[in-house]
């Protein structure tokens, strides 16, 4: 055990306003957690109660704090030592975010636990949740509800939120598998009907199903329940999970943190369409490459989706692109064969993210399938890109396999920016 979880978000606030959030007792009270207290020159930083896991006070110490760009301090959980760190960069007119935490178990550990699950094994959900609170703090926008990590928690896991959006696009949301996958972060396999099959956080069976109103399903003695009541243009959504023994309460806590984290990417779909943090789940395979570009966003826009110019820096045998939500791309090398993907997101000048087969020949199916992303954000004249391709782990296939996509995948994205920077720079002269 020992593993490093990683979460980035994007905010929509200056350096110096989350700074503030992460640095201010009152605020951090309001976001984060029930109890607080901070004095950075006498190197005080702690929080505590009952929306922290194992949530007695004296539990954190301040490590080092860099005004406007970076926190770090310890923390104790399980009788062992672990450190948060929470580094700030201004990314056009907002924020890139990143938090590290040490300690964190492993999928596979996560998976294999015994025990109690009230320190170590809920940090992944708990600094989920958190960033996407501070995210909605720093922008104005309403706060999702905290989970509850006290050892007298209710069994039952119930939250009630507000979305901006009418019930008949938010049911939508709960039940279109592609679009559950944006705020839910996984795969999911749902038939739309009673009956039906569904993997959306249970394995279980649909019991009701009324568009806009109403969707339960069931797994054993789980009952997941999500009710919507219109007015104004907004859905009132009300959560229910229910089937948690005794012996499982500290794992409803762990659930609860899970499921406001989705909820709150729920949200912002619905609120800004804004992506959601990306995490990175110790022992996962993931790839992150960035550069540097000197040239307005727009230029690199051009270069990175018109096929003319993708077949200079990447698809070197050719490129086919549909630029739209659920439009195709085809990449092609005569070498390897043609590569299908399929657009999620596209976002002139600022995101582009599709979902693409590792099968030349085939569209993008689960267990062949990874998710790609690529930012764009213009800083002082030029353009700071980064591209993530995650959802590796869910390929089929052996560990060893999917650790050389990866480390291929790597190379691959690493060479074809550098050539994006070359092309885009020779665009602007």
């Amino acid at each position: 055990m020992g593993e490093l979880l990683s979460i980035d978000a994007r905010i929509a606030a200056p350096p110096g306003r989350v700074y503030e959030a992460l640095t201010d007792a009152g605020t951090l009270r309001t976001w984060l957690a029930e109890h607080a207290e901070v004095s950075l020159p006498e190197r005080r930083f702690e929080f505590w109660g009952r929306h922290t896991p194992q949530g007695e006070r004296g539990r954190q110490r301040l490590l080092s704090a860099e005004d406007g760009r970076a926190l770090r301090f310890g923390w104790r959980l399980d009788g062992e030592e672990t450190t948060a760190t929470f580094t700030l960069a201004a990314d056009g007119d907002g924020t890139r975010v990143t938090l590290e935490q040490t300690g964190v178990p492993t999928v596979e550990e996560m998976m294999s636990h015994t025990g109690a699950r009230d320190g170590l094994h809920t940090l992944h959900t708990f600094w989920s949740l958190a960033v996407g609170n501070l995210t909605e703090y720093a922008e104005g926008r309403e706060l999702t509800p905290k989970a509850d990590f006290s050892p007298d928690r209710p069994l039952e896991i119930r939250a009630e939120v507000t979305v901006d959006d009418s019930p008949e696009a938010v049911f939508r949301s709960l039940t279109d598998p592609d679009t559950v996958r944006r705020w839910f972060g996984w795969p999911v396999e749902i038939e739309p009907r009673v009956g039906g099959k569904v993997t959306l956080g249970a394995d279980g069976e649909v019991t009701e199903f009324e568009p806009g109103r109403v969707f339960v399903y069931v797994d054993g003695e789980m009952v997941t329940r999500w009710e919507l009541e219109g007015s104004g243009g907004r859905t009132r959504l009300t959560f229910v999970q229910s089937g948690f023994t005794e012996a499982e309460r500290d794992s409803a806590a762990q659930h609860e943190a899970g499921w406001l984290q989705g909820i709150a990417a729920l949200k912002l779909l619905h609120s800004t369409g804004g992506e959601p943090p990306e995490v990175t789940l110790p022992g996962a395979h993931r790839v992150e490459v960035s550069t540097r570009i000197d040239a307005p966003a727009a230029v690199v826009w051009t270069a990175l989706t018109r096929p003319e110019h993708v077949a200079v820096w990447y698809a070197f045998d050719g490129a086919e692109i549909d630029l739209r939500p659920g439009g195709a791309m085809v990449f092609r090398w005569a070498e390897h064969g043609d590569f299908h993907s399929v657009f999620e997101r596209v976002e002139p000048g600022r995101l582009l993210e599709f979902r693409t087969s590792r099968v030349p020949g085939a569209v993008p199916e689960p267990g062949d399938e990874t998710l790609v992303r690529i930012t764009l954000a213009e800083r002082d004249g030029g353009t700071d890109v980064r591209l993530t391709e995650s959802g590796i782990d869910g390929l089929t296939g052996t560990d060893a396999e999917r650790a050389q996509h990866a480390e291929d995948a790597r190379g691959g994205w690493t060479v074809g920016l550098a050539e994006l920077k070359t092309l885009a720079e020779k665009l602007t002269t």
